[in-house]
C-alpha cells in the first residue's frame, strides 16, 4: 500500500554492540508479558505481537510513557481480515493501526476471543469502554478515547535490516510456524 515503506535504512550508523530495550541506562522501555490462552485459548500470538512491538515503541518515542495496545482490539476490528483465534497477519494489523488506531487494555481488556465487527455501530466506536461503580457500561465515543495510531508500516527483511530496525525504533513483531515436530515436542534446548 502507499503507506508501507522498508523500514530500515541502509545509511544508518553502525550498530551498538548490545542493546536492550528492557534495561537502558536504568529505564524500561518494554511492556509486561502476556498469555494468549487466558482467559480463553486462542491463537492471537499475531496480536499480541504487534500490539506488544508498538506499545514498547511508544514507550520508547515518549521516553518511557507506557501504553498499553490492546490486542483485542485487532481481534474484535480488525478480523477477519487480518486474523482470529487461528491466527493472524502483522502486516496486516499494522495497515489497521495505521487506518483506524488502537486503544489501550484498560479501555479493552482481552477476552481471548474472537468478536469480528458485529453491531451497528462502527468497530472504532466500540474500542473503549467505560463502567461506573455500579457496573453500568458505555462505549466511550472514538474521538474522547485515547488511541495510538501506526504513521508507517512495511517489512523489515533479514538478520541485518531487523537488527538495524530494532536498535533505530525499538522492538519488531516476528512469526514462525511453530506446529513442526521439533516445536511441538519441545522439552528444553535451542532450536536450530
Amino acid at each position: 500500500t502507499p503507506h508501507e515503506k522498508r523500514l530500515a535504512n541502509p545509511d544508518a550508523p553502525p550498530l551498538p554492540d548490545a542493546l536492550d530495550w528492557r534495561n537502558v541506562s536504568g529505564t524500561s522501555y518494554t511492556g509486561k508479558v502476556s498469555n494468549q490462552m487466558l482467559p480463553s485459548p486462542c491463537g492471537s500470538c499475531w496480536a499480541f505481537a504487534s500490539s506488544g512491538a508498538l506499545a514498547d515503541r511508544v514507550s520508547i518515542a515518549t521516553g518511557g510513557l507506557h501504553f498499553d495496545v490492546s490486542p483485542q482490539g485487532l481481534l474484535d476490528c480488525a478480523a477477519p481480515d487480518a486474523g482470529s483465534c487461528n491466527g493472524g497477519s502483522h502486516e496486516l494489523a499494522y495497515a489497521f493501526a495505521h487506518t483506524t488506531g488502537l486503544t489501550d487494555s484498560s479501555c479493552l481488556p482481552y477476552r481471548g476471543m474472537d468478536h469480528s465487527n458485529w453491531g451497528e455501530v462502527a468497530c472504532r466506536e466500540r474500542m473503549c469502554r467505560d463502567c461506573d461503580r455500579f457496573g453500568t457500561c458505555s462505549f466511550v465515543p472514538y474521538n474522547r478515547a485515547l488511541a495510538v495510531r501506526v504513521a508507517e508500516h512495511g517489512l523489515v527483511l533479514g538478520v541485518e535490516a531487523m537488527r538495524t530496525e530494532i536498535a533505530a525504533r525499538g522492538p519488531i513483531a516476528c512469526s514462525m510456524y511453530a506446529h513442526a515436530e521439533l516445536f511441538e515436542g519441545y522439552t528444553g534446548g535451542v532450536i536450530n
